[in-house]
């Protein structure tokens, strides 16, 4: 797992509705590479535009320049699944990896995408859930009035 020269990804906007400086993602990226060997090759920073991805497609295009990406979250990839998907199956078909240093995944194989898939997916749930409950809180209090 070390040895490899990593390109850092980070975002200049709200992923998931949390929001990071990108100071701070870079401190955890950079630990990350130091406590497993890899080199770390300074982050591309996505724009603040909501749904736009541009420097994580061309960061995949120019991928061949080094070993692969290491981004904060792996929330930080598209909320649509389908495009989700597409961009991991493209690294990994160029024989790189991107690994996601807050959670310490590597994905390295078609496999780990069903991995991503799961937790990304079950982290929408839960986010469901909670706009939900609230939505039940709001009814309630309503009643009570």
């Amino acid at each position: 797992m070390g040895n490899l020269n990593l390109k850092g990804y980070v975002s200049s906007r709200p992923f998931l509705d949390e929001f990071l400086p990108q100071q701070i993602q870079n401190l955890v990226i950079r630990d990350f590479c130091l406590k497993y060997r890899n080199n770390y090759l300074l982050s591309a920073v996505e724009y603040a535009m909501n749904n736009t991805y541009s420097i994580l497609e061309e960061t995949i295009e120019n991928i061949k320049y080094y070993d692969g990406i290491v981004a904060y979250t792996l929330f930080q990839l598209p909320r649509n699944s389908e495009l989700r998907q597409n961009m991991l199956n493209r690294i990994l078909k160029q024989k790189k990896v991107i690994h996601f240093a807050l959670e310490k995944i590597r994905v390295e194989k078609y496999t780990d995408i069903l991995i991503i898939e799961s937790i990304y997916q079950s982290r929408l749930s839960i986010e469901k859930n909670k706009i939900n409950i609230e939505n039940i809180k709001l009814e309630i209090m309503k009643t009570l009035i």
